[in-house]
This record gives C-alpha cells, structure tokens and sequence, in this order.
C-alpha cells in the first residue's frame, strides 16, 4: 500500500497523456444530461416558426473559435432544420469572414439558398450604433450584402422580405468571448425587446447568469459544455451533426475521471497505511 502514496509523477503525466491522445484519435460521445441553461437555448430555437427570420451574430475571432465553434454550428444548423431564415453578422473584424464561410458552409450541407434561406450581413466596427440603427432599420445598417458573389440591395434579397428591424426578428443569438454580450442586452433586448439567447467562453460566462436570472437572456450555451449539451440535443433531434464539442467534453471527463482515479488509489493508500501504523502499534 505504501507504493499508492508513492506513484511516479511519470506514471500520471502519461497516464493523462494516453487518455487524451486516445480521445482525441477515438472521439468517444459520452452521454450527459444536458444543463437547464442549454435546453433553454434549443426551446427558443424550437419555438420559431418556418419562414420566421433568426439573427446569429458571430462575434468571435480565431482565439476563441475552439469553444465557439461548434455552437455557433450547432445553432445555423438547428434554425435551417426549423426552416427559419437566417441572418448572421459579425461584430469582430477577425471572425466576419469565418462566420460568412460557416454560413456558407452549412446551408450549403442541408440544401438552402443563399439569398432566399440565409444571407451575411456582413461586418461593422461600431457594435452599439449598429444595433441602435438595426432597431429601426436593418437595411439601413447593412445597406449591401454578397450573393452568390454579387452585391446587391440588402432590402432586395428575399430572405429580409418582411424585415425590417428587430422587432422583426424572431430570435437573436449571440456567440462572443467578449463583453458584446452588454450591448445586445442593454440595446436590442432592452429597448427593441428582442429575444436573446447567447453562447460565451469559459472566461466571460459568468458575468451573462445574472442576464439569465432576470430574464433579459433566454438561455445560455456555456462554453465546451454547453456546446456539447446543445449538439446533442440537435443531433437528437434531427441529426446530420458531428459531434464536434461533445466529443471534446467527452475527453475531458475520461482525463477528469482519471485524475480522481489517481487521487482514490492515494487516498486508500493512506487510509491503509495508517491503519497498519496504528495496528502495529
């Protein structure tokens, strides 16, 4: 037993490097009751009607893809499979060109069109006096979007027919690793009554709970979890998802689950060293 309190650090670095590297190469899916919070995201989504107008706004860049990714995904893909018509911006200059070849990318996979089903609105620098101006007119705001490699009149594309400015919008949901979550909900949420549902990082999602508590946020996709949490739920749904986070949050709980394993073998070896310590006393 005394050899439990003495494990190689060596034995445990690469204990936990096996797991990972095997998770990684096997992607396990490990089943997980999905959190209040992100079953409140896949409702509102749920709730939205066919033809009715979904706004995602991807406010990201490359640093923060990894948790934002997949939810971002999963949420294009469940409005398309609601028959929604889908709008997304983007409000970082970084991630305006991820989010149009994702946009792109996933209506292409479920057979929407460009202009029709879906349109990028594009990018603008100014995040509080766009959504201000987008309250009343959203063409106003992006006066030109991109289809099909041509510019043409936002108002003239028929996935805005019947749009005008938020209040128009059935649904908005904001992805973000930054603080642009406060101008939704000060703005678009507060003073045009937009519904809003938003995905965060890690690092900035516990400032969004106290929105969630009061009602001013729908739901909420909190980080790797509540992407995994909501790709499941999707994939149930409808399927044709890969499981991108759920895979991800499937590795870190087999290294989690490994660590407490370690932590029990040295907490035996403790408990049965002292015992034979007080019995041979």
């Amino acid at each position: 037993m005394q050899k439990l309190l003495n494990i190689d650090r060596r034995i445990i670095f690469l204990g936990v490097a096996l797991v990972l590297f095997l998770g990684l190469v096997l992607r396990p899916v490990i089943p997980l009751p999905p959190s209040s919070e992100a079953r409140k995201v896949f409702d509102a989504v749920e709730s939205v009607a066919a033809g009715e107008a979904v706004l995602v706004a991807m406010d990201y860049g490359v640093s923060s893809r990894a948790e934002l990714d997949p939810m971002s995904r999963a949420a294009l893909h469940h409005a398309f499979r609601r028959d929604a018509r889908v709008l997304v911006v983007s409000f970082d200059s970084s991630g305006a060109p991820l989010a149009s070849a994702m946009l792109d990318a996933v209506g292409a996979q479920l057979g929407k069109v460009e202009g029709k089903d879906y349109v990028f609105l594009g990018y603008k620098p100014d995040i509080t006096a766009a959504i201000m101006e987008m309250g009343t007119s959203i063409a106003g705001m992006f006066t030109e979007v991109e289809v099909d490699g041509e510019t043409v009149p936002t108002d003239s594309v028929a996935a805005m027919d019947g749009v005008t400015g938020l209040a128009d919008i059935a649904l908005a949901v904001e992805m973000t690793g930054s603080k642009h979550y406060e101008k939704w909900v000060d703005f678009a949420n507060a003073q045009f009554g937009l519904k809003l549902c938003t995905g965060a990082t890690g690092a900035i999602v516990t400032g969004q709970y106290p929105y969630l508590a009061s009602g001013q946020i729908t739901g909420l996709l909190r980080s790797t979890r509540g992407a995994a949490d909501y790709e499941t739920m999707v994939t149930k749904a409808y399927g044709g998802l890969e499981p991108d986070a759920s895979s991800k949050m499937s590795v870190l709980f087999l290294g989690h689950l490994l660590m407490l394993a370690f932590i029990a073998l040295a907490n035996i070896g403790h408990w049965a060293t002292r015992r034979d310590t007080q019995e041979a006393a």
